[in-house]
């Protein structure tokens, strides 16, 4: 399994302000942590990443398609979203929603054997039986995530993982994310948790969005290369 990711020229729709075009390649197996205050534009940049908003300008590209442009089957094979709240109002269990998702995603030769193993891997069998509905705020996320894994896609993009996760399950999802990424997953999440980005996930490099309440500046460090925001 192999990802390529590519930035080109990028530019984000703001209220704010447009952001000096960004161009980054995202290799396979690389984390990408995307950091920053509240309302500078994370959720922003991975849902155009996701193709679920199009850029003002520029474009992203998965092994040379633009994410834009996707049919929601090509988006499916290439890339799976979770976002920053689990839905609470399913009554599938966690077993039947992983098994949905290996299906729709890059697994449909080897659903069960995936579904199995992402139950494993994510320490997920006391509550494989057990509807959404019924699920703790982390339980509930921990399945979102693990559903974005049942996936079997090359990308995976996260918003906010970890915001309703204690420490135990913290270390079950980095140690996941770890797995993935031995095997190329390429994995893009936005985050608050410093602590935890330091001392269990695998970063390969940062994406910073910093700014001021009065001059609303930001600027990019994404492995040494910057760009900035106008304000």
């Amino acid at each position: 399994m192999s990802a390529h990711i590519s930035i080109h020229e990028l530019v984000l729709p703001r209220i704010s302000g447009p952001l000096v075009p960004l161009t980054l390649d995202i290799p396979p197996g690389a984390m990408i942590a995307v950091v920053g205050r509240n309302g500078c534009g994370k959720s922003t940049f991975l849902s155009v990443l996701a193709g679920l908003l199009s850029p003002v300008g520029g474009s992203v590209a998965y092994d040379g398609q633009r994410a834009d442009r996707m049919s929601i089957a090509e988006r499916a094979a290439h890339l799976a979203w979770v976002q920053s709240t689990p839905p609470r109002g399913s009554a599938l269990t966690v077993e039947a929603i992983l098994e949905l998702a290996s299906h729709f995603g890059s697994a449909k030769n080897a659903e069960q054997n995936v579904v199995e193993q992402t139950i494993e891997d994510f320490d997920l069998s006391q509550y494989a039986c057990t509807p959404l509905n019924r699920l703790s705020d982390g339980w509930a996320q921990r399945a979102m995530i693990a559903r974005a894994f049942a996936q079997n896609t090359p990308t995976v993009l996260l918003d906010e993982p970890t915001a309703f996760l204690d420490l135990p399950a913290k270390l079950v999802v980095f140690k996941a994310f770890a797995k993935a990424q031995e095997h190329g997953r390429s994995i893009v999440l936005s985050s608050h948790d410093f602590d935890a980005l330091d001392r269990l996930a695998h970063v390969q490099a940062t994406l910073q969005f910093t700014s001021s309440e009065i001059a609303c500046a930001a600027s990019f460090n994404v492995a040494g290369v910057e760009a900035g925001l106008l304000g």
